[in-house]
């Protein structure tokens, strides 16, 4: 587009790609993508074609690895075809054991011997040939010409990130997908830029990050260090919100450690800052933060009253995210009181919001926990209804190995116990 050669910048990243590696033995998508990509590719068609021989470093170990992929279909280039393609499906009778079989061969072998596909085809064809003759969508192409400069127009349209959010954008990033070394490393980078500018907001934010790496860590007194460190600085400055976010993680150390009472202190602070502020996601933070407290020292009443109020004002707001995380916790709190006609119809209006929103993960819990009032009631087939939806979403994020999974597991066969009993 700019006439730029960029051969040589090609080579050298394409270099960069093998780099280091080993074998066929490593997923290059980073892993904060594999789970996206996992979920894009469950119970779809994966068509490989412009495979060259050379760099398989891709697309090798991704098809090793990658699980819940209907049919995997390897496109080989056979530049005369005599005008038909052949098609082959891989299976355990085809599989070349010979020193003669060429690279392809070996690679469909081992994407079948994965098992991580229904079917497995290799389709020997002239790439251009097939494709013009499946493909006869054409592009609209205007008549109007017209010259874009990509680099002018993302300056010109998308702000840049700061030096500070080059480091905390990441750091989020890694923290959110468990990578907690590659999260501290950016947090402490960020701490070290932001005293180096003297930039006290931005040291207040990268003590936050460190304090909740180490809190996942199980370290609670290095967390609550750095916890009370950012909120010094916030009331030093005047930071309203800052210091609201900074009670919140304390809190949530205090609720880690079992300290309700500290815990409930400090969350009660940060709500009446939200007030001040008019802050509405702030208050329903709060306020659904208090409402845990109050259920897990027992008092049920209390917890519901705050969860309520939480849900009020996510319906006022229309934030649907909330709404489904507050009906959720009402319905735990029916649940524990064992009012199962309630919580069963918070769950399942719950479920209805996950479902609208496409959010799988939500919409897991909310199945397990129909399943388990169902299982209570001792309607146990639909019970297994519910419970075997969920393990096939988890299954389909790929967290068949989790706990949860496994909890899901077991109380899949613990029902089918009690319907042959």
């Amino acid at each position: 587009m700019t006439g730029e050669r960029t051969d040589k910048s090609l080579i050298a990243t394409i270099q960069a790609f093998g780099a280091g590696k080993e074998g066929e033995s490593v997923f290059q998508l980073e892993p904060f993508k594999r789970p996206a990509f996992e979920h894009l590719s469950a119970g779809r068609s994966l068509i490989v074609l412009g495979y060259s021989g050379s760099d398989d470093f891709d697309i090798v170990p991704t098809l090793r690895v990658l699980q819940h992929v209907q049919t995997v279909i390897w496109l080989q280039h056979v530049p005369g075809d005599g005008g038909a393609e052949k098609v082959y499906e891989v299976d355990g009778a085809t599989i070349p054991e010979t020193p003669q079989s060429d690279k392809v061969d070996h690679i469909m072998a081992d994407i079948w011997r994965a098992r991580n596909a229904n079917h497995v085809y290799q389709v020997e064809a002239n790439t251009s040939r097939l494709l013009g003759t499946l493909l006869d969508v054409k592009p609209k192409v205007s008549a109007n010409n017209f010259s874009a400069m990509p680099i002018k127009w993302f300056a010109a349209n998308i702000r840049l990130p700061s030096e500070f959010e080059m480091f905390a954008i990441p750091n989020r990033i890694f923290f959110d997908f468990n990578m907690y070394p590659d999260a501290m490393r950016c947090s402490e980078t960020l701490l070290s830029l932001a005293i180096k500018r003297d930039a006290p907001v931005w040291k207040a934010n990268a003590l936050g990050y460190i304090g909740w790496i180490n809190k996942a860590q199980g370290n609670y007194p290095a967390g609550l260090q750095r916890f009370e460190a950012g909120l010094q600085i916030n009331e030093q400055l005047g930071n309203l919100k800052g210091k609201a976010t900074n009670l919140t993680s304390i809190g949530e150390i205090y609720r880690a450690k079992q300290n309700f009472k500290e815990a409930l202190k400090r969350f009660e602070a940060a709500l009446q800052i939200a007030e001040q502020l008019g802050d509405l996601a702030r208050k329903t933070t709060g306020l659904n933060n208090i409402g845990t407290i109050y259920k897990n020292k027992g008092n049920y009443q209390k917890a519901l009253k705050h969860y309520e109020a939480a849900l009020q004002i996510d319906e006022q707001s229309g934030n649907l995210v909330g709404k489904t995380i507050r009906l959720n916790n009402i319905g735990e709190i029916y649940r524990l009181t064992r009012n199962y006609p309630a919580a069963l119809q918070r769950f399942e209006v719950a479920l209805q919001i996950a479902e609208q929103l496409g959010d799988l993960s939500k919409k897991a819990t909310r199945l397990n926990n129909i399943a388990s009032i169902y299982a209570a009631q001792r309607n146990f087939p639909a019970a297994l209804r519910y419970f075997e939806q969920t393990s096939q979403i988890l299954n389909t994020l790929g967290l068949d190995d989790s706990s949860d999974a496994k909890t899901v597991k077991e109380n899949i066969e613990s029902v089918k116990r009690e319907m042959n009993t």
